[in-house]
């Protein structure tokens, strides 16, 4: 059964509070909340009406502004990157890994909770400097990849919503062979995981 979410006035009411001898009006319309209406003597309470809100349908994953963001991202690297053959690029990996996190546990990522994403910043260079253990260092033009983003989402695009990895567009960019490439997968999946739980913790 639907709770109200608060009640109307369906004619103007006054209402005398018997601790305090004062009186409230509420005219026709007016909104009250339920704990107020629920103090109300029984002969006002017929004189209010019960107001329901529509349930509020959760976005979906692939429609958020993050997911679309992860997944450009990795497309623009994958266009990018200058790689060997059978070569992986570590941020590759890491953005793989954590939209298949989001895919798992599907967060309810409304706008004001994207601005949690920078919280995996400090974890992400983490991991990068992890994958430099195995992997070999090759050049990357992030300034190219933020260009590339900015392109494709000029309206929500600002210093804030970029890779953030490293300085001014300079960055490790840690790539392995395909043997160590699974081997980083392997893992790093636990804590991706553990990160997107904590950090986007409101699942739908």
């Amino acid at each position: 059964m639907t709770t109200p979410a608060r009640y109307r006035a369906t004619v103007t009411v006054t209402v005398r509070n018997p601790k305090t001898g004062r009186t409230t009006t509420y005219t026709k319309g007016k909104a009250i909340s339920v704990a107020t209406w629920n103090f109300l003597p029984s002969s006002t309470k017929k004189r209010f009406e019960p107001v329901f809100t529509a349930p509020r349908k959760p976005r979906v994953l692939e429609n958020t502004l993050h997911y679309r963001w992860m997944i450009a991202d990795l497309d623009i690297i994958a266009d990018q990157a200058d790689l060997a053959d059978g070569e992986v690029a570590a941020w590759t990996i890491i953005r793989e890994e954590q939209v298949r996190a989001l895919e798992l546990f599907r967060p309810r990522l409304e706008r004001c909770d994207v601005a949690r994403r920078f919280q995996f910043k400090e974890l992400e260079t983490e991991w990068l400097g992890a994958a430099l253990i195995n992997g070999r260092n090759v050049d990357f033009n992030w300034p190219a990849l933020y260009a590339s983003l900015r392109e494709r989402f000029p309206a929500n695009f600002n210093d804030g919503w970029d890779t953030s990895v490293g300085e001014n567009g300079t960055a490790d960019f840690p790539v392995f062979s395909a043997k160590d490439a699974e081997d980083f997968r392997k893992d790093l999946r636990p804590f991706v995981e553990d990160a997107t739980r904590e950090i986007f913790p409101v699942s739908a």
